[in-house]
């Protein structure tokens, strides 16, 4: 696999075929997979598009689909936001997942120059990522196995780490929610800044 799309999402329209063989769409979704980024598979039919994704997944890349209808500004306007809702997604799950291993600062000087630019181009708010990268961060902190703040607790407490689970999964479950609930809603994060 190639490097040059590394760390860039690629939206291809038209990314299956319509009958066996390739297109134009599908060879460029492929290509691009190969280069290193992450595509973003669009096509009239999920099912053509599903074929060129399990062909990504296959040679390891990343690949999501999505049905569109390209001439409708409505079902583009769903596409978009399929695509932003699965760029958050992504970043939710990569962020628990650092902020377990990571105290919060490097993780953010390592992946906040990588991140933050995508999300501008998306047009998600500075403000309202950066709560959604917080807030998923901390989730990872107290998260098992890896929670470098679960143990740090534990220690302080003088409690048993594997007594403390049964305790620890209802708390996560309710910070889960309230991630889900601050990325769904950007109002949450950005309605009281005030306006240009």
């Amino acid at each position: 696999m190639g490097e040059r799309m590394k760390d860039k999402v690629v939206l291809v329209t038209g990314a299956g075929s319509s009958g066996p063989g390739w297109g134009n769409g599908k060879a460029a979704a492929v290509l691009y997979a190969r280069e290193g980024a992450k595509v973003f598979a669009i096509d009239l039919r999920i099912e053509a598009a599903d074929e060129t994704r399990a062909l990504i997944e296959e040679e390891g890349g990343v690949c999501q689909t999505f049905a569109c209808d390209v001439s409708k500004s409505d079902q583009v306007q769903a596409m978009v936001k399929a695509c932003i809702d699965a760029f958050l997604a992504m970043s939710i799950v990569m962020f628990i997942v650092l902020g377990s291993i990571l105290e919060g600062i490097p993780a953010i000087v390592l992946f906040g120059p990588l991140l933050f630019p995508v999300a501008r181009a998306m047009e998600i708010h500075d403000v309202h990522y950066a709560m959604v990268v917080i807030l998923a961060m901390g989730i990872g902190l107290f998260a098992p196995p890896f929670g470098v703040g679960y143990y740090s607790a534990c220690a302080i407490a003088k409690v048993d780490p594997d007594a403390g689970l049964k305790k620890i999964w209802p708390y996560l479950g309710a910070l889960v929610i309230g991630l889900i609930v601050v990325a769904a809603v950007p109002w949450i994060s950005t309605g009281f800044l005030p306006t240009k």
